[in-house]
């Protein structure tokens, strides 16, 4: 190849480029329009990823913790199941506990920075009279007694939205149950146990956020629903 001939392929390519550095320039005002389109989806999709899965923990604590935690908050109003929601501290890590216990609406306002313990369709037994199904009243009695409650639900028929996008294989993946655990109600010693599904979360983003429950019986028609909202401020 003669000098020349290098000399022409080099002014070509510095030709080129300065061709396509142009169009480049000229595209970029499009790009971040569509960059921008490309990620709102994302953003809004985010709060997924705040979704905590087993055998993942929060402050250190699994869910059955939580789920324990969330029913003692139960059974410590003098009219059990009023509280809604608090906020506690373990571990150095602040979580809101939502009781959801009325399995319709409820409202909770979550400090910025606190994880959240939502539960969403558990039920109990305990040795206070008439909440052990026909069962016993030893620990292992009381988590029978609370599995057997749910055993009617199949898994599959059940399903969580946050913020109206679907937890993927909600039913089969946060199912689990409590060992039993101590209660006091009315001054009266009382051992309970818990079993259900619940949704442990990270942090969320500042705002209002939701989370749906839906519950199918067995011919697939509904058979509970419950939204909790969430204002993180």
């Amino acid at each position: 190849m003669s000098c020349r001939d290098l000399s022409d392929r080099v002014g070509w390519r510095r030709a080129l480029l300065g061709a396509m550095r142009g169009k480049l320039t000229s595209a970029l005002p499009l790009g971040a329009s569509m960059l921008a389109l490309l990620l709102a989806p994302v953003a809004s999709a985010s709060t997924l990823n705040d979704v905590v899965h087993e055998p993942g923990t929060i402050a250190g604590q699994p869910y059955r913790y939580w789920m324990t935690r969330t029913w003692e908050l139960y059974f410590s109003s003098l009219a059990p199941g009023a509280q809604a929601c608090k906020t506690v501290t373990v571990n150095g890590t602040a979580v809101t506990l939502v009781g959801n216990f009325s399995g319709r609406r409820s409202t909770c306002n979550v400090p910025a920075g606190s994880a959240v313990y939502v539960n969403e369709y558990t039920t109990h037994c305990s040795t206070l009279p008439d909440e052990h199904e026909g069962f016993g009243t030893s620990d292992a009695e009381l988590q029978k007694c609370s599995l057997g409650v749910n055993r009617s639900t199949v898994k599959a028929l059940i399903n969580v939205w946050l913020d109206g996008r679907s937890v993927p294989k909600f039913g089969k993946y946060f199912w689990m149950g409590t060992q039993a655990f101590p209660v006091n109600v009315k001054e009266q010693e009382v051992e309970a146990a818990a079993w259900g599904w619940s949704l442990l979360m990270r942090p969320l983003p500042k705002g209002t956020h939701t989370v749906r429950c839906e519950v199918l019986d067995p011919n697939r028609k509904p058979k509970t629903e419950s939204i909790v909202t969430l204002h993180v401020a």
